[in-house]
């Protein structure tokens, strides 16, 4: 992010406990604040800096009736 910039990231997780900023958990993270999941992603507001963020891979399933669905590990 460029400097005095702000953004929201949104990442794929059910829950801010399975995404990574760097090495630590995201919730361990300095200077990123998380709002509450929504439809299957984490919102992550950042400030200035770089970030290198990381979450599971969402596994596709099917159901009984053939239909996709998409949840993450």
């Amino acid at each position: 992010m460029p400097p005095n910039a702000t953004a929201t990231v949104y990442m794929p997780a059910r829950s801010p406990d399975q995404v990574r900023e760097g090495n630590p958990l995201l919730t361990a993270a300095k200077g990123v604040q998380t709002d509450t999941p929504q439809a299957g992603y984490v919102p992550v507001r950042v400030g200035s800096g770089h970030y290198h963020f990381t979450a599971p891979a969402p596994v596709t399933v099917r159901s009984s009736v053939g239909r996709r669905i998409n949840r993450f590990m």
